[in-house]
């Protein structure tokens, strides 16, 4: 078989994105699918702005290692995409979510393309670590806890 060869730079770089977009749209197709299969809800992460609290609520060593990612937290629940649903390392991090926030997990069925998107949003957590020993007061703390008391008062 004889491949296109394209002499010209830029309609080469056109032609290459055009079918990097089909192969894209070809996946979240599929992955559209699979969910409708599972019974489960397609997200498409591409353009959604995640808050760093939320996505930091899985550690992005775990997240990019179960590939899995919250996208979404309120009050009523929390959202997860994932790429596989039935991953067993995947079902205890949700159960572990609903154990620490005592809210419901939903889960949603993501692209490989996407997922990598929504990682970027790691960059922006802040990385705090503290060493040493922190020692607390018990007079600040009861004047604390008296200044409190006051203002609700």
């Amino acid at each position: 078989m004889n491949s296109l060869q394209i002499s010209d730079k830029k309609t080469r770089e056109a032609l290459d994105a055009k079918l990097s977009q089909l192969q894209k749209n070809q996946h979240i197709q599929e992955a559209r699918k699979e969910a409708e299969k599972l019974g489960i809800v397609f997200v498409s992460l591409s353009g959604k702005i995640i808050p760093t609290t939320t996505v930091s609520i899985i550690p992005e060593k775990i997240a990019r290692k179960h590939r899995v990612i919250v996208f979404h937290k309120d009050r009523t629940g929390i959202k997860i995409a994932v790429i596989n649903k039935d991953d067993p390392r995947v079902l205890a991090i949700i159960e572990n979510l609903k154990r620490n926030f005592n809210l419901p997990v939903e889960i949603q069925l993501t692209t490989e393309d996407d997922l990598e998107k929504a990682f970027e949003t790691y960059k922006f957590v802040h990385k705090i670590s503290a060493e040493g020993i922190v020692k607390l007061d018990p007079k600040i703390i009861e004047s604390l806890t008296e200044e409190i008391t006051d203002y609700r008062e």
